[in-house]
């Protein structure tokens, strides 16, 4: 290995422990500030819930381009999914290019979307700004604020799983959907906050140029993730990113990084995918996760205000479904170790299929 060591900082292999020595601060940071990214996305689901339920409002909206939403289900349409286009945007992007810029400085440039993104929705409602104009800032605010989600949400998971100790990684993964559900229930209730007060929908839309803010200089202050800088031949820099972690870098992590310094990185190509054991996973992986967005539910969040409503419930009955979803992932977060992820799949499936169809039966009685 290129890089030179200096063994004083290393544990000798009889000094080795299963749990090795790191710093909570540090673990605590490399959890805390990418997950950040999660946050807001989850928060654009419970607030475009909100945007759009106050823009359609004569009294709340504050606009005099409130009708032209109200009466054009595509526009409610495309204004409630432009983050999501956005999204997938910014994940194809992600994955041409992570290698070259590496998951810190997606997570830098997510902040960096989520920033305008929000700041324009919130510019559009000003008064200078009028009708199709209005209209066209905040779809393309969305859509900016959506390229942010599918950096962050590329870039979180990959940087916390390859910068957190084995011991707790799982753990910090799974916290960071904490963090996505826990913003649904902040954008549920700012919106709550703000129900009846005029234009309150564009603080709704401004609040997440804070958080970005925090994001950007967490992301800056964070080292660079170990295994792109090992990837790309950068093992010093490597060395100093355990450093963060560790108090002493452990001998057994050590050989790691040599075997990934002198190992052979062939890139895999796209048909690799369906090749051996590669072609299960990915039919099991995405199948899930098209599987879990296909059913709908993720729509249900998004106009859970308007559901609500229409059934004649306040905008409260919104901040306790966020608050119910934080309390089951966390049980989920926690008790996963115990039950299994196959178990808490099913149950889950089976819980939202019931769900799903008590729903559909009400819209049809009404």
């Amino acid at each position: 290995m290129n890089a030179e060591i200096d063994q004083s900082t290393l544990l000798k292999p009889d000094e080795k422990k299963v749990h090795h020595d790191y710093s909570k601060f540090s673990v605590g940071c490399i959890l805390l500030f990418p997950a950040l990214g999660g946050f807001l996305f989850g928060y654009d689901i419970g607030g475009t819930s909100v945007i759009i339920d106050q823009i359609k409002s004569p009294d709340l909206s504050g606009v005099d381009w409130f009708s032209t939403v109200k009466d054009s289900s595509f526009l409610q349409g495309a204004l409630t999914s432009g983050s999501i286009f956005g999204a997938i945007i910014g994940s194809l992007v992600c994955f041409k290019i992570e290698l070259i810029i590496g998951r810190k400085r997606e997570l830098i440039f997510a902040s960096v979307f989520y920033f305008i993104g929000a700041a324009l929705k919130f510019a559009s409602s000003l008064d200078w700004t009028k009708n199709d104009f209005s209209i066209a800032i905040l779809l393309i605010g969305s859509i900016i604020y959506g390229l942010g989600i599918g950096f962050s949400m590329h870039g979180a998971p990959t940087y916390i799983s390859e910068m957190s100790p084995s011991s707790v990684r799982g753990f910090m993964v799974g916290m960071k959907e904490v963090f996505v559900v826990t913003g649904i229930l902040i954008g549920y209730l700012i919106g709550y906050i703000f129900r009846d007060t005029e234009k309150g929908w564009r603080y709704v839309a401004l609040f997440p140029v804070f958080p970005a803010i925090i994001l950007f200089i967490g992301m800056y202050s964070l080292p660079c993730s170990v295994r792109w800088l090992l990837v790309t031949g950068k093992h010093d820099n490597a060395m100093k990113s355990l450093e963060f972690i560790y108090k002493t870098v452990p001998l057994d992590i050590l050989n790691d990084i040599e075997i990934a310094a002198t190992s052979n990185n062939k890139e895999a190509t796209f048909a690799d995918l369906f090749r051996g054991m590669n072609k299960l996973a990915m039919i099991v992986g995405v199948g899930v996760l098209i599987l879990q967005q296909i059913t709908g539910q993720p729509s249900v969040l998004y106009y859970a205000n308007t559901i609500f409503s229409d059934a004649g419930l306040s905008s409260l009955a919104s901040v306790l479904l966020g608050s119910f979803k934080v309390v089951v992932t966390l049980c989920a977060v926690f008790r996963v170790e115990k039950y299994g992820r196959k178990k808490l799949l099913l149950v889950g499936s089976l819980l939202m299929l019931v769900a799903l169809v008590v729903l559909g039966i009400s819209f049809l009685n009404n």
